[in-house]
């Protein structure tokens, strides 16, 4: 319970991130019946601080599978996600 407190400390629920304060955005597949895929997305705050923002997908019982094919193709096309 600790370490999952201490690793989220840095997490932020902020609904609007600027393009231009984003560092880093990770793609993180999930495992089919167990966990949703996600995108983390690195990014500096109005004060400068690095935030981690989680952007879970539609998990595969409501065509969660086709859903994140989509966010990803829409991501890479973007530039944010190799």
């Amino acid at each position: 319970m600790i370490y999952g407190l201490l690793s989220s400390i840095n997490n932020s629920a902020i609904p609007v991130i600027e393009r231009e304060s984003i560092q880093k955005t990770i793609f993180k597949k999930g495992i089919k019946g167990l966990t949703r895929a996600r995108f983390e997305i690195l990014f500096n705050d109005k004060s400068g601080k690095l935030k981690k923002r989680l952007i879970m997908l539609p998990g595969s019982l409501t065509g969660g599978e086709t859903e994140t094919d989509i966010a990803l193709r829409i991501m890479q096309e973007e530039g944010f996600v190799e």
